[in-house]
């Protein structure tokens, strides 16, 4: 385990303990399954804190490097494909361009086709009976399609 572990968990303590705060602020009526989800984030986080400093007890790791394997060119590509998709969603709709970010990014990491077209399908099948079919609420529809 790294340290930047231990920097997540106090993050997560920080954001736990704030999310805490507003839903104590809720009626006690409404503030039931908040407030249960808020302490079961703080218990996991802790069970998290735990197992980390069990492992590097046992394992006691030279001092690590952060970004050791870090892959700027990928990094980049993925970030501009990023910020491309939420502006194309507007313009193409939310499944013309989940599918063509799903299809371009997966490609430029160098994933099969096959399993660009099985996470595709999949993924926007799944988008589309949870929220189009179950929830029924619309999604971005873009002004070309």
């Amino acid at each position: 385990m790294q340290k930047t572990d231990y920097y997540l968990s106090a993050a997560i303590y920080v954001l736990g303990f704030a999310y805490i705060g507003m839903v104590s602020q809720m009626s006690k009526a409404a503030a039931t399954y908040p407030l249960f989800v808020g302490v079961l984030l703080m218990v996991l986080n802790t069970v998290f804190l735990i197992k980390v400093y069990i492992s590097r007890r046992k394992n006691k790791p030279e001092e690590e490097k952060l970004f050791n394997d870090f892959k700027a060119k990928q990094f980049f590509t993925v970030f501009i494909t990023c910020i491309s998709y939420i502006f194309t969603m507007g313009i193409l709709g939310f499944y013309t361009s989940t599918i063509v970010y799903l299809i371009v990014t997966l490609g430029l990491l160098g994933v099969k086709k096959k399993w660009i077209l099985v996470s595709t399908v999949v993924f926007c099948g799944v988008i589309y009976m949870a929220f189009s079919v179950l929830l029924r609420v619309p999604l971005p529809t873009g002004y070309l399609i």
